[in-house]
């Protein structure tokens, strides 16, 4: 029989290492000199640092006009969470801070009080001289530096760029309405579903994006959002899909962050993959399609990108393609090889109520769309799954092209009914 060692009855801690390839976002509740020592360990394990506090030391204060770590100008609030992995407790009382952290499962330290936190961490002894000097003060001449100029000094606001998904409120992420729900201020972009702007209660301003006038719309989009940073403001930017998926969503975050903004970015479903899937069309199936080409159908300037070219074995799907559908198609089929016959959908509205879904081929979709008036917020798949999970063929109309199917997205997609023009 196998003797292992008794467990000990006092209860020793654990020891908690940062790695510093993971870079950790520490929320630390506090300004003291106290706190400055916390900052100093865990910036040394490359975390990710802000502060709340309402007042700084002399070392905090130089660390945030240096962009080192970021400062919100006041007492904590529970929405200071969001997206924090540890939490450090130094001049507040931590009793109900310490409870915020357990019931959203992030790990908390009360430094004064290390009994009630999960874990304490080591830090240097704090002298009580702070010999590093304020803004207001000269410090000592130093050889010229090599190093990259400091990054701007953090805004106290907060941005949080949230992808609202399709279009139906169910398919938001937690994390998604968690954020909307702790907003100051929704910047939200036109698209964005109504049912999901319904669901903000504080207040929202929309991106006045129509067509030749873009660029005067993003830079509102901006000054409205810089200006609610700069107020110390938890800002929400809220755009339709996922940010990254051709949403430019990249081009805000490197905006942002020259301003001394640094975004968290809240991922969300992209309507070039639900929409085939709430039209009963699966992007890839064993044997018809084993790879997935997601393109734009046009340009900022309205001119045309270069497209996929055709293969068997390929599904296209082009978001923002309505307006060009007519000289997309024809460039599918003169220069890139796509069949007259390649089967084509069209689902507009998608996870709404008012979903429609179109189906066509690659010689007929532009005439179709033109003729039931579809000119915005359509998703375009081209390729065999369009057809694949389709009923029999004497079930369905001999004119292909003439078909146009009513969703009720409430049910499956397979409760869909056929209408025929």
């Amino acid at each position: 029989m196998d003797v292992y060692p008794p467990i000990p009855t006092s209860q020793s801690p654990l020891k908690l290492v940062l790695r510093p390839t993971l870079q950790r976002q520490c929320l630390v509740i506090g300004g003291s000199r106290l706190a400055a020592a916390i900052v100093r360990s865990v910036l040394a394990a490359n975390a990710v640092v802000t502060l709340v506090s309402q007042r700084l030391c002399k070392e905090l204060a130089v660390r945030s006009a240096r962009g080192e770590v970021g400062w919100l100008e006041r007492q904590f609030e529970e929405r200071d969470l969001i997206e924090k992995d540890l939490v450090f407790v130094v001049d507040e009382d931590p009793t109900c801070i310490v409870e915020r952290c357990r019931q959203s499962r992030i790990w908390v330290s009360a430094v004064r009080h290390p009994d009630l936190g999960d874990f304490s961490i080591s830090h240097e002894p704090v002298s009580e001289q702070d010999d590093i000097p304020t803004l207001s003060e000269p410090s000592q001449p130093q050889a010229p530096s090599r190093t990259p100029s400091p990054a701007p000094p953090r805004l106290p606001g907060s941005l949080t760029l949230v992808g609202a998904g399709p279009g139906s409120p169910d398919l938001l992420t937690l994390k998604a309405l968690t954020a909307l729900k702790t907003a100051d201020l929704v910047v939200s972009d036109r698209l964005v579903s109504p049912a999901i702007t319904r669901l903000v209660t504080c207040p929202i301003q929309f991106a006045r994006k129509v067509c030749g006038r873009a660029r005067e719309a993003q830079d509102e989009i901006y000054k409205w959002t810089l200006n609610a940073v700069k107020e110390g403001k938890n800002v929400v930017r809220l755009k339709g899909g996922d940010p990254f998926v051709f949403g430019r969503g990249g081009e805000e975050v490197l905006f942002f962050r020259k301003c001394g903004v640094e975004c968290v970015v809240v991922p969300g479903i992209s309507s070039s993959l639900a929409a085939p899937l709430y039209a009963g069309i699966p992007v890839t199936h064993r044997g018809v399609a084993d790879q997935v080409v997601i393109a734009t159908g046009r340009k900022e300037d309205g001119s045309a990108p270069t497209y996929p070219p055709y293969h068997p074995q390929r599904t296209s799907v082009f978001l923002m393609a309505m307006g060009c559908i007519d000289r997309l198609s024809k460039t599918l089929v003169k220069d890139l090889g796509y069949p007259p016959e390649c089967p084509v959908a069209v689902i507009e509205k998608a996870t709404c109520e008012e979903q429609r879904v179109v189906k066509g081929t690659v010689e007929s979709i532009a005439g179709l769309v033109s003729g039931l008036g579809i000119t915005s917020h359509a998703t375009l798949v081209v390729g065999g799954v369009v057809e694949a999970l389709a009923p029999e063929e004497d079930e369905w109309s001999d004119e292909r092209s003439s078909v146009t199917v009513d969703m009720d997205v409430d049910d499956t997609w397979s409760s869909a009914t056929v209408v025929n023009d």
